[in-house]
């Protein structure tokens, strides 16, 4: 058998989704994770064999093409990509609609602090509370800059010495 054989795929069970079964071979499995992450077929047919690396770049090609051609490798990627997908679909609108039942809930159940702060945690995800950072110089003022490159070498050096850094 070579390294790209055509042994049967796994069959997915019954009411199991194609794909979601790991591949028999691990190397195929760690192509279909590879590409399933966004690498490109040839990069992920080099990573998985590594002796591909000395090979004419169009012969690699071919190989990987090959490899992610066949069906139970299109079925995995397919499926790792979909639960990736899944897992990364936590949005701003969910998060907020979250915070709202939890709300609404802890209000039915007379808990008002904890409504009051959801209510407010909602606020700040959706920007409604700003956080302001105000930076200021000595006493309140300004903050004092000074182009270094404007600076005499006596300058710099009278400069930093005024901070205790000898130069």
């Amino acid at each position: 058998m070579t390294e790209d054989d055509d042994a049967p795929a796994q069959a997915a069970e019954p009411g199991q989704q194609p794909g979601a079964k790991p591949l028999r071979m691990p190397r195929h499995e760690l192509f279909a994770q590879e590409v399933a992450s966004g690498r490109t077929k040839t990069d992920a047919y080099i990573e998985v064999y590594p002796h591909a690396a000395e090979w004419k770049a169009a012969s690699v090609h071919v190989k990987a093409c090959m490899l992610a051609a066949r069906e139970d490798m299109k079925a995995r990627v397919a499926y790792l990509q979909a639960k990736a997908a899944d897992a990364s679909v936590f949005t701003l609108g969910t998060h907020l609609a979250r915070l709202h039942a939890l709300s609404v809930a802890a209000e039915k159940a007379g808990e008002f602090t904890s409504a009051v702060k959801a209510e407010e945690n909602r606020g700040k995800a959706a920007g409604f509370y700003p956080t302001k950072v105000e930076l200021t110089g000595r006493g309140g003022g300004p903050i004092e800059t000074r182009q270094t490159r404007d600076l005499t070498d006596q300058e710099l050096a009278d400069a930093l010495a005024a901070h205790g850094i000898k130069s």
